[in-house]
């Protein structure tokens, strides 16, 4: 074996992953160098960082190019990544550096993998849920899709997923939900609406989003026009003013976001984050009426819509294109500022849709508290909200 390196490494690295050291030689006619590990009194060798060079403390470098060989030192714990038990959805969790790649399948099962690093070592986790699933927390007090772990000893972390949920409504059935009038769903100066649709049949004015009625107790609609979106407002005293994008329609079978803002007398139409229309439009007039979800409310309780609804979100501000594209495809922190209403549609049992914005507009299917054929079905969702 060639010599000519005796490299002593000392001191933690800026990520905290035992120690550093550079030590450098140049060799000639020799196929390849035989380099030995060996720790110092507290810092036993913990691994190579080069392809090849297996779990031992000698590796075998060859010389057909300049090398950069790493060595880690240190004490080697275990990582386990785990399902919870009894959530029922489902994702996978990888680590970086590699070494987990972990599948939690529904009620947590076959999620449990390991993996070991060096004590210290910084393990970034990043959870991608399977569609119709969110991750719903992890053990470790992190938030979002990553969480960083430092290896410290052995360490469990779980990541808990679960099913996610929207309505289905059939116009057949003459299905809806409905939320009691309030003051603060009576929209004014400034205000936005939006939410996931996914359109199963195309017909004219079917409602999404409705706080309709009679003159003079209409006040505004977002609703589905032979596949095209159209907002329609009434100021209590004149006609109804209409804005509709009519050039790109929505396809059916499939999950679009749709938004309508308004301020200062103009009103803007929006479509999976983009602006497809703007133009003047009056002011909606305060209205007693119900807000309802999938139809016109009474007393004429008519034009279904035929379809998924899924995160509704009502604003009390007039949101920008940047932050209803930004947005859109992301879970709220409720209370936010201007959010009087916020329905995410996961419950996936029972009568009542929870309203998360904090305002308090809980609402029912089908009106009431009692199971009907007028009740929209809760269904599993594959809206790309995570």
């Amino acid at each position: 074996m060639p010599e000519g390196i005796a490299c002593t490494i000392l001191g933690p690295n800026v990520e905290g992953a035992q120690a550093v050291g550079t030590c450098t030689k140049e060799f000639s006619g020799v196929a390849n160098v035989v380099l030995t590990a060996v720790g110092l009194e507290g810092w036993p060798f913990a691994g190579w960082d080069v392809p090849g060079c297996g779990t031992g403390v000698s590796c075998a470098v060859p010389l057909d190019a300049p090398q950069v060989v790493r060595v880690r030192f240190g004490y080697v714990f275990p990582l386990t990544v785990a399902g919870v038990p009894g959530r029922q959805g489902a994702g996978t969790i990888t680590s970086r550096p590699t070494g987990i790649t972990c599948i939690v399948t529904a009620g947590g099962l076959f999620g449990f993998c390991s993996s070991s690093w060096p004590q210290g070592t910084i393990i970034q986790l990043t959870a991608v849920p399977e569609p119709g699933s969110r991750l719903a927390a992890w053990s470790s007090p992190c938030t979002g899709y990553s969480c960083s772990v430092m290896v410290d000893g052995e360490t469990l972390v779980h990541a808990a997923f679960d099913l996610v949920y929207a309505l289905r409504f059939d116009s057949g059935q003459l299905q809806f939900a409905e939320i009691a009038d309030s003051p603060s769903l009576d929209l004014s100066s400034e205000w936005t609406i939006e939410a996931w649709i996914w359109q199963e049949t195309i017909n004219s004015n079917l409602h999404i989003i409705s706080k309709w009625g009679t003159a003079p107790e209409a006040s505004y609609v977002l609703e589905a026009n032979m596949g095209y979106l159209r907002l329609a407002t009434n100021d209590g005293v004149n006609a109804s003013t209409v804005l509709e994008e009519n050039t790109v329609a929505m396809p059916t079978h499939t999950w679009t976001h749709i938004a309508a803002s308004y301020s200062a007398g103009v009103a803007r139409l929006y479509i999976n984050g983009i602006e497809v229309a703007q133009g003047a439009m009056s002011q909606p007039a305060n209205s007693s009426q119900p807000l309802s979800f999938g139809r016109e409310g009474p007393p004429l309780n008519s034009r279904y819509f035929d379809g998924r609804l899924d995160e509704v979100r009502i604003w009390s501000v007039a949101r920008s294109q940047s932050q209803i594209a930004g947005a859109m495809n992301a879970v709220l922190s409720a209370p936010a500022a201007g959010l009087v209403g916020y329905w995410r549609l996961d419950e996936a049992t029972g009568q009542v849709l929870h309203d998360l914005s904090g305002a308090g507009n809980d609402g029912l299917l089908g009106g009431g508290l009692s199971t009907a054929m007028s009740d929209p079905t809760w269904i599993s969702s594959t809206a790309p909200v995570e």
